[in-house]
């Protein structure tokens, strides 16, 4: 039996991640919280900071497996994804290497292959923090999902109000290519990834059974949504950044997007080819039935 660490466990795949917990599968699970943790059967929470490992060190000595989720992501100001994205999984990796952990599984963003980041910090944060892992002498595994839908998803949310405007605007050309992945292939897949047990020190894609463009996205969002189509509306994304990056820094709780958030419209968020992968996409969740789960947004 395998005793694992988990952090991120109130988020929004960390709750999924912990109501499927098995224990009489997998062995017991601690969960690192600020505040008051889940409670279930083979389930234990401990209060702490991630950036303060004296906070959870004695709890984390005797895992030998971390589940890495704690993440700033939205819409946040650059500090916050540096603090926490980036210094905490620092804090963490050390405190696992000086508390005898040999597994550490990392979940990223398939954002983190961005050929452009420079204003997307939620990206380049992942770069940062996956650095910290890769550095460690820890047997790691690092999963970059794509974007994640599900029921209460908050990027399905933000987009499905986009996609309900009278004209569904999209960020440059349209064309693309995403792979979304339902929040419970995420889970199944962290759960299969402790099976395989390959902490072979490699990056692993995770994404859905459909490739289809953003601009496709939105209008299947739409049709689901709101039961019809909708005009599409280009917006230059390359003349709006700039602009819009500056207002963030004084206007950011008024702005319903962020200048990195539409590089998500501008770049590629799909898969390379891996085992893991490999498993889910036999009967992964439909694309449909992601975008229904939360029609009523």
């Amino acid at each position: 039996m395998r005793r694992v660490f988990l952090t991120g466990a109130t988020g929004y795949v960390g709750k999924r991640f912990v109501a499927d917990w098995d224990a009489s599968r997998f062995g017991e699970l601690t969960c690192l919280v600020r505040g008051e943790g889940p409670s279930s059967k083979g389930v234990i929470s401990v209060v702490g900071d991630l950036a303060n490992p004296s906070s959870y060190a004695d709890a984390l000595a005797g895992n030998d497996t971390v589940i890495h989720m704690a993440a700033v992501t939205g819409k946040a100001r650059q500090r916050d994804y540096a603090s926490v994205n980036v210094e905490g999984t620092g804090a963490l990796v050390a405190a696992a290497e000086s508390c005898g952990v040999r597994r550490f599984l990392f979940v990223s963003s398939i954002a983190a292959g961005f050929a452009n980041q420079r204003y997307y910090h939620y990206a380049r944060s992942k770069v940062d923090a996956e650095a910290f892992v890769r550095g460690s002498s820890l047997d790691w595994l690092i999963i970059r999902p794509t974007m994640i839908l599900g029921a209460g998803a908050p990027v399905l949310k933000a987009l499905a109000k986009l996609a309900g405007l009278p004209i569904v605007p999209v960020f440059g050309n349209g064309q693309a290519m995403v792979e979304p992945i339902a929040v419970q292939d995420v889970v199944r897949g962290l759960f299969k990834a402790l099976e395989l047990d390959e902490f072979n020190r490699k990056s692993w894609d995770l994404g859905g059974p459909e490739r289809l463009t953003i601009e496709e996205l939105m209008l299947r969002l739409r049709r689901v949504c709101h039961g019809k189509s909708a005009r599409v509306l280009h917006l230059p994304a390359g003349l709006i950044a700039p602009p819009l990056a500056l207002a963030e820094k004084v206007m950011l709780p008024f702005l319903p997007f962020t200048a990195g958030q539409m590089e998500s419209f501008m770049q590629d968020s799909v898969c390379r080819e891996n085992p893991l992968l490999s498993s889910l996409l036999q009967d992964a969740i439909g694309l449909d039935a992601m975008l229904e789960s939360d029609a009523g947004v």
